[in-house]
């Protein structure tokens, strides 16, 4: 249909219509034109509009976001990381059930929990979500902040890749200390729910979820390398890093890193346990944005 049959077809006037018409006519015509889009708009405002994706909830354990969560988690036996000690608060309903379903979560993941139960307690300052906790013995001897500010707290490997799994799987996550724990013990610890909150982009996540993978596999070679016989550690440390090189080598995560990796390089006939500290330490920061 040409433009002059659409003009027809809606009785526009041509120019020379218009033109020679007179004012009442013109008066009518704008009447007119203007009840057309008045129309349109109130069509527009009656079409069905697809209802907003439902909100995530942080606690929200649906299967496919359990199966995500189980493989980000799950870590190997002989990793010597820390037991998590899973506890929520007394008056919250939702986050002792919470608490249950993730302490059955970590436990399938492979990680140790103290007492096999939920502890119940009574946090002076409680927070909605997820919180890891720490001990904290090692902290820096610094004046306690202001509530306002937070908590000094000590990022273990454990915490580490729970935070990075919790970041992961856009869960909000806080941090405290304990003098309470045991040794070699984690505290994850359950506020009331909370939505989600992405803290990181789809291509953030698809292109930093190889580091949590890169991290547990130096976790387990360094464990391995703590007793004798060194050779065969020293040769699996050196697979490693060849794959932690050829990771980074795309420059997906800019120069930086890359440079960072190779400052760390070391003899490849001797294991240090303080450079292999020093390169987890370095995937860790790069996954959270540190780097």
């Amino acid at each position: 249909m040409t433009v002059e049959k659409i003009r027809r077809l809606l009785l526009i006037p041509s120019p020379r219509q218009w033109k020679k018409g007179t004012q009442p006519t013109k008066q009518t015509a704008v009447g007119y034109f203007a009840g057309i889009i008045a129309l349109g708009i109130t069509i527009f405002s009656v079409i069905p509009k697809s209802p907003p994706p439902p909100t995530v909830q942080a606690y929200d354990l649906s299967s496919e976001r359990r199966a995500e969560f189980l493989e980000i988690l799950r870590i190997p036996q002989e990793t010597g990381l820390a037991s998590l000690r899973v506890g929520c608060i007394a008056w919250s309903e939702t986050s002792c059930i919470a608490a249950g379903e993730f302490l059955r979560l970590f436990s399938e993941a492979g990680w140790k929990i103290s007492g096999n139960q939920v502890y119940k307690m009574e946090p002076s300052l409680p927070e909605r979500g997820i919180s890891v906790v720490t001990r904290n013995d090692d902290k820096p001897r610094l004046s306690e902040p202001p509530p306002h500010l937070g908590t000094w707290a000590v990022m273990s490997k454990s915490s580490s890749i729970i935070t990075m799994a919790l970041k992961y799987m856009d869960n909000p996550v806080h941090f405290s200390s304990d003098p309470g724990l045991e040794d070699n013990t984690l505290g994850i610890y359950f506020g009331p729910d909370t939505p989600a909150i992405a803290s990181m982009t789809s291509d953030q996540r698809s292109i930093r979820r190889p580091l949590m993978d890169l991290l547990k596999a130096g976790i387990l070679i360094e464990q391995g390398c703590l007793s004798p016989p060194v050779d065969r550690c020293l040769a699996q440390l050196k697979s490693w890093s060849t794959t932690v090189e050829s990771y980074l080598a795309d420059g997906k995560l800019g120069q930086s890193p890359i440079n960072a990796w190779a400052a760390t390089s070391t003899d490849p006939k001797v294991f240090s346990r303080e450079t292999i500290e020093k390169q987890q330490n370095l995937l860790i920061g790069l996954f959270l944005g540190l780097n």
